[in-house]
This record gives structure tokens, C-alpha cells and sequence, in this order.
């Protein structure tokens, strides 16, 4: 492609970015009609910087499950105490369009653009949900990672800074074809973590509290698990039972507890499922490049599914990590990145469906169910 015709293709990027982010900020703003604004989940993270800055502990709450690394994401909107809520606003918009950059650069490279695409128009489909959550932050880290993966070590550095932020992008090191280069990254990634673990520990009173809070967790009313409860709503109109418990909305029932249990048991051996595949796939030499990208999308979108937690945020991930994949001329994910995009517009459905999170009427239970269908069928067509 020659300079002329990349300059404007970079400004049509540039304009879909400003124009989309606008509409979200212009929709933080100004939806409520005058009334005061809803910043939703950053009124909690307030309070929680609050408390960790005037009390050097993390808050003894069973919903703080963060590791140690998410303690800045919090912290550092605080420098302006009087406007934390726009300072976090403005920080989840630069790792949005650092996260842009690093596609479009990446597109440029491998020749494709459906992933800027996809990452450019996925996330305003999702509302003021990326803005007013922390998941952009991590999803940023592990887009840049991947799009520098062949920089074994700042790959490593870049994917401990994601593991210190939220566990998962430690599924990014499938990404890593040959043996040395994954030793690498790993050790590098296991350093950053270690030095966030240590400044933690020596810094805050509880700091790995959070290890205990995810220990006892319930199937979740989102969970792609809680399926057959809402499709029992929507046919037969029985109501499904919840409470808050462990940080969040979950099914009140003795087999909800005991699906949680038997999923707690499948990620595990999804792990080792997966720990195996990298082992044999490593012994091969004549793998297309892209497979390893697939197989961390892959990785993620089972844990999505199998995960007894299910939050709307968790799509930005998979928005993200499939943006990269689909970026590969060899990709074999674009299908199943169509369906997690149907699940996406779904996702937003259910939002604007329901009176609030947990109030699920007959509309809303189907939405919920589709939009975990499409889940489900795109982990197994990966």
C-alpha cells in the first residue's frame, strides 16, 4: 500500500474513533436529561482509593477480588481528587485509543483491518460500559503485548503488567510458539507480578486478601452456566432466585452451588488441557504464524464461558484479544469473533432492556439466553 493511500485511510480510523468516543461521552453526559450524571461502578472505585490512600489497606469487602496491580487504576485518578470521575474517564479513553493505535498499526503490518474494525465499533456498542469500568485497562495491555509478541522479553513485562492488573492475560504466553521465547516471557511476566506482589505486601496491611474472596464464589446470574435457569423463565415464566453474596448477584439454589463447584473444576482442567496443547503444539514446525494469537482468543473465550462469573465488561476483553487474532492473515477466529460481536450487540440489548441489572422479565431472560448461546457456540467453533 502506498503513502497516499494509507494517509487517508489512517484519518477515516481517526474519525470513526473521535465520532464514536464522542457519542459515548456525549451519552455519559447528557442521557439522564439535566439530572445529575450516573458514573455507575466509579462512585465504588472512589471510595475504594479513598480508602486505600487515607487507610494503607485494601478494602475488607468481599468484592474486592483485584490482584495488587489494580490498586494504581484506582489510585491514580486521585491526583485530581476534585474531578476523579472525569480523570478516570480521560484515563479509560487514552488506554481505548492506545489500544486503537496499536491495531491500526498492526493492520498495517498484516494487511487486514477487521480488527480495528471490530475494536473500533464493538466498543461503543457496549455503551458507556468500557468508560466506566477498568477492564480497558487490561485490555490495552494485552492488545500491545500481542502486537509486540516477537519482543520475547517487553512481550513477558507487558503480560506480567496485565496478570498484575486482572489474572487473565497470563493466557496470552499461548501466544508464544517456541520453547525459549515462552521461557522468556514467562520469567519476565513472573518478575513484573512478583514486584507488585512485594510493593503490596509492604505497603498495605491485607494486600492479598483478594485470594481468599475468589475462593467461595456462587454461579453468578450472567454466567453462561445460569442458562437453563433463565430459559426456564422465559418459557414457563418462573422467576430465578438471587441474592447479593461474594461481590456479586448470584442464583440462589442447591444445584447453582453446585454447577459453581463443578466449574471451579473444569477451569482447572481446562488448564492443563491447555498447558498440554502448548506443549505439543511447540514440538511443531510448521504451524502458521497466527495459531498462537487463535489459541490465546481461544483460551479466553473458554475461560469466559466456564467461568461461574459472567459481567457485561468481560466482553471488552474478548473484543480486544479477538481484534489481534482476526488481524492475522491466517486467523481461523473470524468466525468465531462473529458470534462474541452478536453476543455484544446482545449484551447491549440486555442493557437497555432491563429496568435494572437484576430484574429479568420474560424479554430479558430470552435476551440472556441468546446472548449466552452465542458465547457457547463461538467457544466451540474455536
Amino acid at each position: 500500500m502506498t503513502r497516499t493511500t494509507r494517509r487517508p485511510r489512517r484519518l477515516s480510523f481517526v474519525a470513526v474513533w473521535l465520532l464514536t468516543r464522542g457519542l459515548m461521552v456525549f451519552q455519559l453526559a447528557y442521557s439522564r436529561l439535566g439530572s445529575s450524571v450516573d458514573y455507575q461502578d466509579l462512585n465504588v472505585f472512589r471510595q475504594w482509593a479513598i480508602e486505600i490512600a487515607t487507610t494503607h489497606q485494601i478494602p475488607k469487602i468481599d468484592s474486592w477480588q483485584y490482584p495488587p496491580g489494580a490498586i494504581p487504576v484506582f489510585l491514580i485518578p486521585r491526583a485530581t481528587p476534585n474531578h476523579y470521575f472525569e480523570a478516570f474517564v480521560v484515563m479509560a479513553l487514552s488506554a481505548d485509543l492506545l489500544t486503537t493505535m496499536a491495531l491500526e498499526s498492526m493492520s498495517r503490518r498484516e494487511g487486514h483491518t477487521e480488527g480495528l474494525w471490530l475494536w473500533l465499533l464493538g466498543i461503543p456498542t457496549l455503551g458507556t460500559l468500557g468508560i466506566l469500568r477498568f477492564d480497558l485497562i487490561p485490555t490495552c495491555i494485552a492488545v500491545v503485548a500481542l502486537t509486540l509478541s516477537t519482543q520475547r522479553r517487553l512481550f513477558g513485562v507487558l503480560v506480567g503488567l496485565g496478570m498484575a492488573v486482572k489474572a487473565w492475560p497470563v493466557l496470552l504466553l499461548l501466544s508464544i510458539k517456541k520453547r525459549s521465547d515462552a521461557r522468556a516471557a514467562a520469567l519476565a511476566a513472573s518478575a513484573v507480578v512478583a514486584v507488585f506482589m512485594l510493593a503490596s505486601w509492604l505497603t498495605l496491611k491485607n494486600s492479598f486478601e483478594f485470594l481468599g474472596n475468589q475462593q467461595h464464589r456462587g454461579l453468578e446470574l450472567e454466567a453462561v452456566a445460569a442458562t437453563p435457569w433463565y430459559l426456564r423463565q422465559a418459557i414457563f415464566g418462573t422467576p430465578v432466585h438471587w441474592a447479593m453474596r461474594n461481590g456479586s448477584y448470584e442464583i440462589l439454589s442447591v444445584t447453582a452451588d453446585l454447577v459453581a463447584q463443578v466449574l471451579h473444576v473444569s477451569l482447572l482442567i481446562l488448564a492443563i488441557t491447555l498447558a498440554t496443547w502448548w506443549v505439543k503444539w511447540t514440538r511443531r514446525s510448521n504451524t502458521a504464524p497466527g495459531v498462537g494469537r487463535d489459541a490465546a482468543f481461544t483460551a479466553l473465550l473458554l475461560y469466559v464461558v466456564f467461568c461461574e462469573v459472567l459481567s457485561p465488561q468481560y466482553l471488552i476483553w474478548l473484543i480486544g484479544v479477538g481484534a489481534v487474532a482476526i488481524t492475522c492473515a491466517d486467523s481461523q477466529m473470524r468466525r468465531p469473533v462473529l458470534w462474541v460481536a452478536l453476543s455484544v450487540v446482545l449484551t447491549q440489548a440486555l442493557a437497555t432492556t432491563w429496568v435494572n441489572l437484576v430484574t429479568y422479565g420474560s424479554v430479558g431472560a430470552s435476551l440472556l439466553v441468546m446472548r449466552n448461546v452465542a458465547l457457547a457456540v463461538a467457544a466451540v467453533d474455536a
